[in-house]
């Protein structure tokens, strides 16, 4: 289950590009800056999408090839910033004994 508290959004700045960050309980982080623009990304991502929307794929490509931008640099900022991009914790990692009870042949 992804963290709802974490929301990827969009800024239309003044050269006709726009800017894509990363809202975490407040704070924001930027995330990149794309050359082109489109009104109906800017519309979808102005007000706010949540990061479990992003999985979701899309049969056109320019928006698919977005999603997938803002996915990878979303966990670069998380990765940097650590910040846990999921509520489950992660699972403990099982160490291997080598010494056994019984004879081994």
């Amino acid at each position: 289950m992804k963290n709802p508290r974490i929301m990827v959004f969009c800024q239309n700045n003044d050269y006709g590009k726009l800017d894509f960050y990363l809202a975490v309980d407040g704070t924001e982080l930027y995330l990149f800056t794309t050359n082109y623009f489109s009104r109906n990304i800017f519309e979808k991502y102005r007000n706010g999408q949540r990061v479990e929307q992003l999985f979701e794929n899309t049969s056109q490509i320019r928006q698919q090839k977005l999603k997938e931008r803002i996915l990878r640099m979303t966990r670069y900022v998380a990765e940097e910033n650590l910040i846990s991009l999921s509520n489950k914790p992660k699972k403990p990692i099982r160490k291997r004994l080598d010494d056994y009870e019984y004879e081994v042949a």
